[in-house]
């Protein structure tokens, strides 16, 4: 059950940026795009938290590139798939998640609460800690990142700013959100 679990985050991250800047070069080929949905396809494998900032991405193919992005979608359902069948292989079913089996009670106690695996409503207190807290903030570690999304352009700006909204809701409705140790910031 802790094939990536501990290791993925880096992993993901690179390929939703892969994905991106993919897409950002596609131009309408076919193959580009369906490069780009593999891409960020492939960060879920490693991460299914990034799905959420897959979304992110998705629109900005759909958007973009309006009826290609068929290929974009393509490329992404290709992973899905393949994820869904090792899932089944190990699991019994393809939306069986390494996250139901956890040995460790403490994590099973936090993945019975909320929802969903941990998650549930997000909570504004988490937020701004997950942001400014002296012990694990994001702009605390790395506070250039403040002077990254007031200088993003406008296009990569949107997409970079949408995705901090969504996995900073997500961390803030996780009930075990501080993850253990992080070195230099949250963990997503």
């Amino acid at each position: 059950p802790y094939g990536l679990m501990f290791v993925g985050h880096a992993q993901s991250a690179a390929l939703l940026f892969g994905g991106y800047l993919c897409l950002r070069r596609a131009a309408g080929r076919p193959a580009r795009l369906a490069a780009a949905g593999a891409l960020v396809g492939l960060a879920v494998v490693f991460e299914y938290q990034a799905l959420f900032a897959v979304v992110a991405v998705a629109i900005v193919a759909a958007v973009g590139e309006r009826r290609r992005a068929l290929w974009f979608f393509a490329g992404a359902l290709a992973l899905a798939l393949l994820l869904g069948a090792y899932q089944t292989a190990l699991f019994g079913r393809p939306w069986e998640t390494p996250l139901a089996h956890v040995d460790d009670p403490v994590f099973r106690l936090y993945h019975q609460q909320g929802f969903l695996f941990g998650l549930g409503v997000p909570r504004s207190d988490v937020a701004v800690k997950a942001l400014f807290s002296v012990d694990d903030g994001l702009f605390v570690f790395s506070p250039f990142l403040i002077a990254g999304l007031a200088a993003a352009r406008r296009r990569d700006g949107s997409l970079v700013g949408a995705v901090t909204a969504v996995m900073l809701l997500f961390l803030a409705g996780l009930a075990n959100w501080r993850g253990g140790w992080c070195a230099g910031g949250p963990r997503y």
